[in-house]
């Protein structure tokens, strides 16, 4: 059964529906699922302070799950679509790409992943062979609680209902082997044009878990100053930060982002918006790290504030089944 909890202090989970019902906080049944709590709007930002009052009261213990009895989805496990911006991170090197932009890129740029990449907290990502180098990047993600069309900066940030940690992880090999070089004419002559299609790359199951929590955008007044790390873990426990850096640190900021995206796209309740890597580490690209090398290991993103999201890596070995795990399965066949 599908519940919607929250975190207490001590670990333990809460099943909020459960909790409404039986402390008369909510509309019954209320919430059905994620989707359900977020697209309430104010009646979110009331029931969730409600429940915490309850909580800090004591009069949560009738309802409360062990931790390491849940298996964990993704907050909103089938968005309609996730959206990424596209090298958002300061220390990018797009502007040796463009230098006809005078070093900087106009707006932010941005493509799209496959809801069906989408996985939760502690779910296998799975590595094939034929992939190649897998290239881990960590990111922080909106999830938008209401309609949003032509948003400005004033007032993007109204329509998130918070925001989750994204692991936007890519096959690159797929990238390359899809990259077709165009001639493009131009009044200057004939230009040549590298065009990289990332649908394949970018949309390989397992390739994008959320989680591990929706933390309500209420509860985190400055987005700029959260510090996002990636690790990597090696089976042995060895690990290796790759990425460090906070989200003021970025080329755009998220009303920013929210704004170019929905100048021609509407976002749904539900939908994600990734706002890209932050940083990697100095002396060492991102593109320098392998999760194929990674069998047996894991990946960890931290942001402050929103909690850790950890995914173990499973390296499929030449002629072995490739099947989904059977909760990643199970969770696919009941969505």
């Amino acid at each position: 059964m599908r519940r919607v909890v929250a975190v207490r202090a001590d670990e333990s989970l809460v099943d909020l529906a459960a909790m409404s019902a039986g402390l008369n906080l909510g509309p019954v049944g209320f919430p059905r699922d994620m989707l359900d709590l977020i697209s309430a709007g104010q009646t979110m930002t009331y029931f969730l302070d409600l429940c915490q009052e309850a909580i800090d009261a004591g009069r949560s213990d009738d309802y409360t799950l062990a931790a390491g009895s849940a298996r964990y989805l993704a907050p909103i496990p089938r968005p309609t679509k996730i959206v990424c911006v596209n090298s958002n991170r300061a220390n990018s090197n797009v502007e040796l790409l463009e230098p006809k932009w005078g070093g900087v890129w106009p707006r932010p740029q941005f493509f799209l992943k496959a809801p069906s990449a989408v996985i939760g907290h502690e779910e296998h990502i799975l590595v094939e062979p034929q992939m190649g180098p897998v290239q881990p990047e960590g990111e922080m993600c909106l999830i938008i609680g209401r309609q949003a069309r032509r948003l400005t900066k004033e007032n993007a940030l109204d329509h998130v209902a918070g925001v989750s940690l994204l692991g936007d992880y890519s096959a690159s090999t797929f990238g390359l082997q899809d990259g077709v070089i165009l001639h493009i004419s131009s009044k200057d002559g004939v230009e040549d044009f590298i065009n990289r299609p990332m649908a394949r790359a970018k949309g390989v199951d397992t390739f994008s878990p959320i989680g591990p929590w929706l933390i309500p955008l209420t509860a985190l007044p400055d987005l700029g100053s959260i510090r996002l790390t990636t690790d990597m873990v090696d089976a042995d426990g060895k690990r290796l930060t790759i990425q460090d850096g906070t989200i003021g640190e970025q080329r755009f900021t998220p009303a920013e982002a929210l704004v170019t995206i929905t100048e021609w796209m509407t976002l749904e309740p539900g939908d994600v918006v990734a706002l890209g890597a932050v940083s990697n580490v100095p002396g060492r690209h991102l593109r320098d790290n392998n999760m194929a090398e990674y069998h047996n290991g894991a990946i960890e993103l931290h942001g402050s504030g929103i909690g850790t999201l950890r995914n173990p890596i499973t390296v499929c070995a030449d002629g072995e089944s490739t099947a989904l795990p059977p909760a990643v399965m199970q969770r696919r066949l009941h969505s």
